[in-house]
């Protein structure tokens, strides 16, 4: 399958990028449209982050300036994309992090003023991105399109931790999105199928359904249920958005028998073999 678009989401502090790419992903889910958000920058941020409570967040939240070992790691997660990204890049990479916008393919642009604007505007330039939406970010006022061309231009508002964007300038950026990311959820689940190192895959949105949950929003008293209906001590691949602790609590009906998992960054894997060392100094 040919290699999907990578959007980079990029501007200057505080200027809404990780709650536009949480806001943008929830659209996209409620529209069947595949793809996968990832932060690039290792502050630990992920959906919690603007589902739980602000007051919480800011507590565990713990700031990184990653390393350039990370930037590698990220870099090669971006190239071996099984899915169309959005990349949440971060408000100040520094020149050996701006490694990253080489191994996408988009950018959206938000900024707060002029000079913002030029600087980054001329980052995604230097980086070969192609400019998919021009926005100022106001956290209060009115939304308004100004230019829907070849760059979709505007001001977007109300990019606030704890919310969820909505507003005419979002809806024409969900769309821009939607077009760039129109390949077909079934011809991608088969490909990513037909890839299964074993004979019996789990499709967690078809398993939520099966089960009456709803898809994406796995609880854990679903927990008893999910490991009730599956097969123990037999391979398994299991694929699909769930939480960690499902993913964990499901490998552990396996063995002796291998257990994979789809990473939409790396494909099918399997966990590490676990060995026990040997006995202490005192036996």
């Amino acid at each position: 399958m040919e290699l999907f678009p990578a959007v980079a989401i990029g501007g200057p502090p505080h200027a809404g990028k990780s709650v536009l790419a949480y806001s943008l992903s929830q659209a996209l889910r409620a529209r069947d449209v595949q793809h996968y958000v990832l932060r690039a920058y290792p502050d630990g941020e992920g959906d919690w982050a603007n589902e739980a409570q602000q007051a919480l967040v800011r507590r565990i939240r713990i700031k990184d300036w990653g390393s350039p070992r990370w930037v590698e790691h990220v870099s090669r997660d971006i190239l071996n994309r099984h899915l169309p990204l959005i990349v949440d890049v971060g408000g100040r990479p520094t020149p050996w992090q701006e490694a990253i916008l080489d191994c996408c393919t988009h950018f959206v642009l938000l900024h707060r003023d002029e000079a913002s604007r030029r600087e980054w505007k001329s980052l995604a330039q230097r980086h070969g991105l192609a400019l998919l939406a021009d926005l100022r970010s106001e956290l209060h006022g009115t939304q308004r399109v100004e230019g829907q061309g070849r760059v979709l231009q505007g001001v977007i508002t109300g990019l606030e931790r704890g919310t969820v964007a909505s507003g005419p300038t979002f809806d024409a950026l969900v769309e821009r999105l939607c077009l760039l990311f129109a390949y077909s959820p079934e011809e991608i689940r088969q490909a990513h199928m037909a890839q299964a190192p074993v004979e019996t895959v789990v499709d967690l949105a078809r398993l939520a359904r099966a089960l009456g949950t709803e898809p994406n929003r796995w609880q854990p008293q679903d927990l008893p249920r999910v490991l009730a209906y599956l097969p123990e001590r037999v391979p398994l691949g299991l694929y699909g958005r769930g939480p960690v602790w499902l993913y964990a609590a499901v490998a552990t009906l396996t063995p002796p028998a291998p257990f994979y998992q789809f990473d939409v960054r790396l494909g099918w894997v399997g966990p590490p073999a676990l060995t026990t060392g040997g006995e202490g100094p005192e036996g």
